[in-house]
């Protein structure tokens, strides 16, 4: 297994694609093409996605082509508000690499039921999903790559049906983020550009692969149960009006954490319920949308049920920093030592990140290669991450989802 990165700040998206491509091939070295080529670029280059498609699946030769637009560029340092190319190719002996497709017609086509999730029913027997990969061999694995249009597809609703059709298998990716209105942005798939709906990579084999998804949030407070709820709004918490119990855990706090709880209150649910203990990666991260003081009731941006654990979180650059810190120092502790050796990098971070979060340049790369060490590296800041909570994959916001393929297959 091999990756290499490009990188390329040029202003004409010709010479940027033949700079990042030349730099990506020449990391791999001699050998045959590589299986799969992603590249993103900035808004500088919408005007010539079409040539930037045929350009990156001709110079690399790779077998699968994908990618898309976004508001900034990664790469070895973080590309904001300037012309950026970032292309990531790879070699995986043995895989199979294919790019897919997906409508919303066909996302669609398979909702069994209503708008409640727990409404839904079974995903029918057949769908998009079925077309996505071959049956695995034993030891083999699969990894998807998920790169959206947001104005033209439900992401969640596409996200869930992967969960189900494919349970266990993860998701990573974004939504393109250099256009604000339908039609503005742009996604790859080999060398064309594909006017609506998602880019699914898919990746199968014998390889290692492990996801981090750091959501920039640090839980405050003890662990609720949530006694009254329906839909997205929480109505009683332990017996008490939502509001309430929320107010008496910030009235407990530190004055300098009850401030952040003015700017950045956010809450988690768990993901999964039947564990013992829940920590950090056992909460999904949803902002808090409404408070109503008559009723006591709060609403948040997605969707409960009564006896659900859930816990407060705060979120601003700080708890960001740490959380992502703690994901790292976790991944080495968990695997001993360093870790298995990364041959290379997908980062996907949200266009609330960078600079305009941290005030500095290149938080979430250099961290990340300043632990795992200098790995190629591509990815772009998106309107929308997708990765992996507690074993099922969901949209995020805020977040810095990272994908890193390793040489030997983790132990289990």
């Amino acid at each position: 297994m091999g990756f290499s990165a490009g990188l390329s700040e040029r202003h004409a998206a010709a010479a940027a694609v033949r700079e990042a491509c030349e730099r990506a091939l020449s990391g791999l070295g001699e050998g045959p093409p590589p299986d799969v080529a992603l590249a993103f670029f900035s808004p500088h280059h919408l005007g010539e996605a079409e040539a930037i498609a045929a350009a990156v699946a001709e110079r690399t030769g790779a077998a699968a082509v994908a990618g898309c637009s976004g508001e900034g560029v990664i790469g070895e340092h973080e590309c904001e508000g300037k012309p950026a190319l970032s292309v990531l190719a790879g070699r995986l002996p043995g895989a199979r690499v294919r790019t897919h497709h997906v409508t919303q017609e066909e996302i669609a086509a398979a909702v069994p039921g209503g708008e409640d999730e727990a409404e839904r029913g079974e995903l029918p027997a057949e769908g998009w999903w079925t077309a996505v990969g071959t049956a695995l061999g034993p030891g083999e694995r699969r990894v998807l790559i998920v790169l959206a249009d947001p104005f033209s597809v439900d992401v969640e609703e596409l996200l869930r049906q992967v969960n189900a059709g494919l349970p266990g298998v993860p998701a990573i990716g974004g939504l393109a983020s250099a256009g604000f209105m339908p039609g503005q942005n742009r996604v790859l798939k080999d060398a064309e550009v594909v006017g609506e709906g998602a880019v699914v990579v898919s990746i199968e084999g014998r390889f290692g692969f492990e996801a981090l998804v750091s959501q920039g949030c640090r839980p405050i407070g003890r662990h609720l149960v949530i006694t009254r709820a329906q839909g997205n709004v929480i109505a009683s918490i332990g017996g008490r009006p939502a509001l309430e119990a929320i107010r008496d855990i910030i009235t407990h706090l530190p004055p300098d954490e009850q401030r952040r709880c003015q700017r950045a209150l956010h809450v988690g649910r768990v993901i999964d319920e039947a564990k013992e203990r829940f920590g950090r990666g056992d909460f999904l991260i949803r902002n808090l949308v409404g408070a109503d003081p008559e009723s006591g009731a709060i609403a948040i941006a997605d969707h409960v049920r009564t006896g659900q654990t859930i816990q407060l979180h705060v979120r601003d650059a700080e708890a960001a920093t740490e959380d992502l810190k703690h994901l790292l120092a976790d991944r080495t502790g968990n695997v001993g030592g360093e870790g298995p050796a990364s041959a290379g990098m997908l980062l996907f971070s949200c266009n609330g990140r960078g600079r305009r979060l941290f005030k500095v340049p290149d938080h979430d790369v250099s961290l990340l290669r300043g632990a795992l060490g200098a790995v190629p590296v591509a990815g772009f800041f998106c309107g929308g991450e997708v990765g992996p909570i507690g074993g099922r994959n969901f949209l995020h916001g805020y977040t810095s989802s990272v994908g890193i393929f390793t040489a030997a297959h983790p132990a289990g």
